[in-house]
């Protein structure tokens, strides 16, 4: 029932639906008190509570008691933030009426401002302010271009003018007569609403001054987020919302009118962006692309050409669904343009790059060059051409998925990936054409990507063969290998270099400041706002210096390198993985013919431990970066950046200098589909080291793209150190969720702390496990203890854990070696970490209250080649009850893995020796001496 009837007749309602919002409410209801059209005297806030399950109520009640003339307030059931709109629309007693989500901010003048201006122009229903986001970080949104001055906004005129979201609006409270947005929507009902209004006028109005603040959280988890796991966003708001508005605004031709293809064409081009859904069934999936499909067969050609923020590759989309095959036929190209029904589409050539990700040399100045164009051809009997002094070559077009784009599997852009093996001369240019048709064709420009040995800086150069290849703009130029070539190209690049302070990006990021309103900002945002400018000029005057001295240190040093340099790590934190385990072992050879050092961050506790067995590098030093560049093997259990980078956003200084081998060691056996990041266009790996057979065909049936001879059987080094030695101890260790880790990893591989960490399932669901009562009763009674590793990424988030009666929460970095020799039980999830304990066959449980969401949160995608219930090593639970009975269970195996699970061990892995290091050391050799040979 609604409670303190406000003042009667107020000048302006405004409602805000709240569902568990009290971290935000304060900061929205301030907005309103805050109003310069004045409060007490003019609004009336009416604030609906849609069954909050949290103190949003307390919060609402310190408002309710200042401010007891001027809010409403409404308790309901939960039911929708349309019905807690439409349920404060039916208790408003204001002239004008507008809204707020219980998370956004108005800006102070907002309603002074629009209220002004329906007062003076009665032909239209409502006035709108412009969006910009704000907390995590600040923009304006894309559809801004509209308030560039008060006025009025004709529909006829300007009908690419799309009114999508109601609570940026204030309305005429007649407006509302009659209209209510639809309960059975869940996303669209503002736009479905705001159609039937405009159907009226045709005519809406926009404040220059009004600001509504949409609130991108920074712990991501707003409503929108949560949509795309939502089977009625599929399969209600294409029908219910996007046809019931093109069928209100279509003519008695049929045709819709110009303004509503726009607004729900710029509904449906985030919609297309989507790869994948995991809401509907494969009939449901094709239903919904026929309903989208539909609608874009009723949107005009011309609406599509010049619909704006639309790229050319989902415009050429959108025209081969409208047309089909008879896209290519309406088509013409003359004099170097392409017009689709006399429209105008493009030039030749417009907006296309070609980027070079790698060039390899044959023999006899052949050189193969792999890499994509940024376009799409617009009509099948366009060509790309390569040209050199010798003639022309046609790049042959090659499969990537990376680099394909697609709508819920139908092809929006197959990604444009060639190889092309092309004949030049000693000294010679080289250049790639786009043709639309007969003819010389356009020059496109050319961009090196960081693995093609160039960088952007066009005086970079890099050795192929017995050639100095060096991009400039829309040009290779080659030049033979010489001393006296090398030395001016190094000099000219070396100037370059000194001249690349960019100080006019820091101006920019000073004037930026000045027109920000940072008070938007969360307090961590606002500050690194404010140092950002300083930063950049800082990092300028450190990395530019450092830059010109490792680059001179490179080239005297470079000539007195009489043996190879092989660089081993695991994390910048921690050693303990594969590549201390490797290390080690290389220490045990004689002979071995190249100096081999260790990687580690001088903080870490492991740095000392690893002086005591070879040659150690700190991973933040000057020498590290230099043995780095003359480094030709990097080999690591990690494949992040930091370890085949450690120049980060410098390394355009340095990328041309970069000739190494990575051995990627690996940090546990794939079990899924992981192509999207360790593929050889993102990671390049020379020897990629697996450990069973199912694995090892799984990279090279997979898109890695890697040969037969980049791949190695051969077991993982850590193997080695395993002894099943158990002790009593449980080992609970998870792995992480992407939509959890949040921040940014620094130069070590690792993650700040997250005070939202402790608002993720994630932490909820170990953190009770950890604290279950009958789990600590069931370690009592056998004797046991537990211990608790959080993934390696999240270890300043073990400050939110606390130990339990019989379970320690473990500190990083983990010895993991000494874990699973001296568990007897472990718990996981999609963890690699598995496959050590099962090679000791000890007793597994996984732990899975996530599965539904688990694969559409993460970098890669669950594979067919491994299912943890047909291959696993050990039960599966997925609610916390289950999870506490089977680890109950296992603790009472005695250490011991049932039949089942041995007999699936012995059948997985490739060998259960301690020979992998010797294995993997063996093959690094054999791939050295067939190079060599």
């Amino acid at each position: 029932m609604p409670e303190n009837r406000t003042k009667s007749q107020p000048l302006l309602s405004v409602i805000i639906p709240l569902y568990n919002v009290e971290r935000y409410a304060a900061q929205s209801i301030d907005s309103i008190v805050g109003q310069t059209l004045g409060f007490e005297d003019n609004i009336e806030l009416i604030l609906v509570n849609d069954g909050s399950k949290d103190d949003t109520e307390a919060v609402c009640r310190r408002y309710i008691e200042e401010y007891p003339e001027n809010i409403l307030y409404i308790q309901q059931k939960n039911s929708g933030v349309s019905a807690a709109r439409n349920n404060g629309i039916d208790h408003a007693t204001g002239k004008y009426i507008t809204f707020l989500d219980g998370d956004d901010i108005w800006g102070k003048d907002s309603f002074k401002e629009s209220v002004a201006f329906l007062e003076e122009n009665s032909e239209v229903d409502f006035v709108a302010s412009k969006i910009k986001f704000f907390d995590k970080t600040i923009e304006e949104h894309p559809y801004n271009y509209k308030f560039k001055s008060s006025r009025v906004i004709d529909l006829e005129k300007e009908p690419d003018s799309p009114m999508l979201h109601a609570v940026t609006c204030v309305f005429r409270r007649s407006a509302l007569n009659g209209r209510r947005f639809d309960t059975k929507l869940k996303v669209s009902e503002d736009a479905k609403l705001l159609s039937e209004i405009l159907l009226d006028k045709k005519a809406y109005g926009v404040v220059k001054k009004g600001q509504y603040n949409y609130r991108k959280r920074q712990d991501e988890t707003s409503a929108i987020g949560g949509q795309l796991k939502n089977r009625d966003f599929f399969l209600v708001t294409p029908k219910r919302a996007y046809k019931c508005m093109m069928d209100l605004w279509r003519d008695e031709s049929g045709r819709v009118a110009l303004f509503m293809q726009y607004q729900v064409l710029s509904d449906l081009v985030w919609r297309l962006a989507m790869e994948k859904q995991y809401a509907l069934s494969g009939e449901e999936e094709r239903q919904y692309k026929n309903e989208i499909y539909a609608l874009i067969r009723d949107i005009d050609t011309k609406t599509i050409l010049q619909k704006r923020a639309l790229s050319f590759q989902l415009k050429l989309f959108l025209l081969k669904v409208k047309y089909g095959k008879q896209l290519g036929k309406r088509i013409d190209f003359s004099k170097d343009v392409y017009r689709i029904d006399g429209e105008f589409l493009c030039r030749a050539g417009a907006g296309n790059r070609v980027f070079i990700d790698f060039i390899h040399p044959l023999s006899d100045n052949t050189y193969k060059i792999e890499g994509y164009f940024e376009q799409p051809p617009v009509k099948k009997s366009d060509s790309f051409v390569v040209t050199t002094s010798k003639g022309e070559f046609i790049p042959k077009k090659v499969a990537r998925p990376q680099r394909a784009v697609s709508f819920l599997g139908d092809e929006i852009f197959d990604g444009g990936a060639f190889e092309a093996d092309i004949k030049v001369g000693d000294t010679d240019t080289v250049e790639v054409l786009a043709r639309g048709g007969e003819g010389a064709g356009v020059r496109l420009p050319i961009v090196p990507n960081q693995l093609s040995g160039l960088s952007a800086l066009p005086s970079s150069y890099h050795r192929y063969g017995d050639a100095l290849f060096t991009i400039n703009s829309s040009q290779i130029h080659i030049a033979p290998y010489a001393g006296k070539e090398v030395a001016k190209k190094e000099l000219k690049h070396l100037v370059r270099i000194l001249f690349s302070w960019r100080l006019s990006y820091a101006r920019e990021q000073f004037n930026r400041l000045r027109t920000r309103n940072l008070t938007l900002l969360s307090p961590k945002a606002k500050v690194f706002e404010i140092l950002k400018p300083f930063l950049f000029v800082a990092e300028a005057v450190v990395t530019i210096p450092r830059a010109l001295l490792l680059r001179t240190a490179y080239h005297l040093a470079k000539p007195f390198i009489t043996r190879p340099i092989w660089l081993v790590s695991d994390r910048g934190m921690a050693a303990g993985d594969n590549g201390e385990a490797l290390f080690r072992y290389i220490h045990t050879r004689d002979g071995v013919y190249a100096n081999v050092y260790f990687v580690i961050s001088k903080k870490s506790p492991d740095y000392r431990r690893m002086k005591e067995v070879g040659k150690v590098l700190d991973q933040g030093s000057l020498y590290y970066q230099l043995l780095f560049l003359l480094s030709s093997k990097i080999l690591s259990s990690q494949a992040d950046v930091e370890v085949t980078n450690p120049f980060f956003r410098q390394n355009y200084h340095f990328l041309d200098l970069f000739y190494f081998d990575f051995i990627f060691l690996q940090h546990g056996i794939i079990k899924n589909d992981l192509s999207s990041w360790l593929n050889r266009f993102s990671k390049n790996v020379g020897l990629f080291v697996t450990s069973a057979q199912k694995e090892h065909d799984s990279i090279l049936s997979y898109p890695y793209h890697y040969s037969k001879e980049a791949v190695a059987l051969t077991g993982l080094p850590r193997y080695d150190r395993l002894k099943n030695s158990p002790t009593g101890k449980l080992i609970i260790a998870p792995t992480y969720r992407k939509t959890v880790a949040r921040k940014r990893t620094n130069t070590h591989g690792m993650r700040p702390y997250d005070e939202l960490f402790k608002t993720s399932e994630y932490y909820r669901q170990y953190n009770r496990l950890i604290h279950d009562k009958r789990l600590n009763a069931a370690l009592k009674q056998h004797g046991m203890t537990g211990e608790f590793y959080l993934h390696p990424v999240f270890a300043p988030q073990t400050a939110d854990f606390s130990d339990s009666e019989r379970i320690k929460i473990m500190k990083f970095p983990y010895d993991y070696r000494k874990a699973f020799n001296e568990g007897s039980v472990l718990v996981t999830d999609y963890s690699s970490l598995v496959f050590d304990f099962a090679y000791l066959k000890k007793p597994v449980v996984y732990y899975k209250f996530d599965a539904d969401d688990f694969y559409s949160q993460q970098i890669y995608s669950e594979a067919d080649f491994f299912d943890d219930d047909i291959d696993g090593f050990g039960p599966t639970a997925t609610t916390h009850d289950d999870i506490v009975e089977e680890v109950t269970k296992a603790l009472a195996m005695k250490n011991k893995m049932p039949k089942k699970y041995t007999e699936r061990v012995e059948t997985f892995f490739y060998k259960t020796d301690t020979n992998n290091s010797k294995r993997v050391y063996g093959a690094i050799v054999a791939q050295d001496k067939k190079e060599t040979v």
